[in-house]
């Protein structure tokens, strides 16, 4: 009850306020409310600010409807009074303010595109950049990884050819001992064995050697024959480069780990038929059946078999049928 009351008054409060703004006196009472623009003094008006509409009371109507068509709230009156004189007097405002509002929800509208716009041209821009970027870091780390694999390369290249070079001063100072210790007393002693040799350079030597000699003093002789020529021979040394045997054994010892022709550098073989001596320890010649009575061995250099198989003519010895060797046999 209480509430209904409290309701009743608060539309009657706003009854009277209404009645109060639409200036109601006479009942029944018609208003016409419409936006229109503000009414402003000529002197303060600015076409750089355009005022904001307001609502605006058109007309009012009040009195009686009757007679009917003439009373100031009749149907006739209130229809005529719109069509001839509030419609053409508000419409052209009213059409104003929505091409207004449609003007700007196509420029919102545009500039919604507009930013959708920018940020996929942003987005392509970030993506190709961080393409870009990772492309040239993975180009980056390929050439440093490049450059890493070269450089690991050329140290290694480094390493096995110091390698190679010591291995080879280590070689080079066993021919030398070799020379000196092994192939020189071998040099003096004669032997019923009788060997013509051919280097790989094509000279001719003539070696006897006892049936007791092992194979291994045969090849050292050979080895001896590979220093080269700015080595002289006072020079080399007396004490064995490694190991503590001497003679034949020291070297026997230095191949025990090893392929012996890998150690040797070359292979020997008899010239004719072609059957090759593979180094063995503890053989000794005259157990060969191949050099029995003596006989020509050609000597060929490790990677180039059959490099010098072919007789010279520029070697020692001249240019007989045999080509300057002669054996135990021939000489009976």
């Amino acid at each position: 009850m209480v509430r209904h009351v409290m309701l009743s008054f608060s539309c009657l409060a706003h009854s009277l306020a209404a009645s109060e703004k639409l200036q109601a006196t006479t009942y029944p009472f018609i208003a016409f409310i419409a936006m229109q623009p503000r009414r402003t003094p000529t002197s303060s008006r600015s076409t750089s600010s355009p005022q904001q509409p307001v609502l605006t009371v058109l007309s009012r109507h009040q009195g009686k409807p009757y007679p009917p068509g003439a009373g100031p709230t009749s149907t006739q009156v209130i229809l005529d009074h719109l069509d001839k004189q509030l419609l053409p007097r508000v419409y052209p405002f009213l059409e104003r303010l929505r091409n207004e509002q449609r003007e700007r929800e196509h420029d919102r509208q545009l500039r919604e595109e507009q930013d959708r716009a920018f940020q996929q041209a942003a987005k392509r821009d970030k993506e190709r950049i961080e393409a870009k970027i990772a492309a040239e870091r993975v180009e980056t780390e390929a050439r440093q990884k490049a450059d890493e694999e070269a450089k690991n390369a050329a140290a290694k290249k480094e390493r096995e050819v110091a390698e190679a070079k010591r291995k080879e001063e280590v070689r080079m100072n066993w021919r030398r001992w070799t020379r000196k210790n092994v192939a020189s007393p071998l040099a003096g002693t004669g032997g019923n064995l009788r060997l013509a040799i051919r280097l790989a350079t094509g000279t001719r030597l003539v070696q006897s050697f006892t049936s007791t000699a092992s194979l291994t003093s045969l090849y050292a002789y050979i080895d001896a024959q590979l220093v080269p020529s700015h080595f002289a021979p006072e020079d080399d040394p007396s004490t064995v480069p490694e190991g503590s045997e001497t003679g034949e054994k020291a070297i026997e010892d230095q191949i025990k780990d090893v392929d012996g022709a890998e150690w040797w550098g070359f292979r020997l073989a008899t010239a004719y038929p072609r059957t090759e001596i593979p180094w063995k320890r503890d053989v000794q010649l005259g157990d060969l059946a191949v050099l029995e009575g003596g006989g020509q061995i050609v000597v060929e250099i490790s990677g180039n078999p059959r490099s010098s198989i072919e007789p010279s003519t520029n070697a020692k010895g001249g240019d007989d049928d045999d080509n300057g060797y002669k054996t135990e046999s021939d000489e009976e």
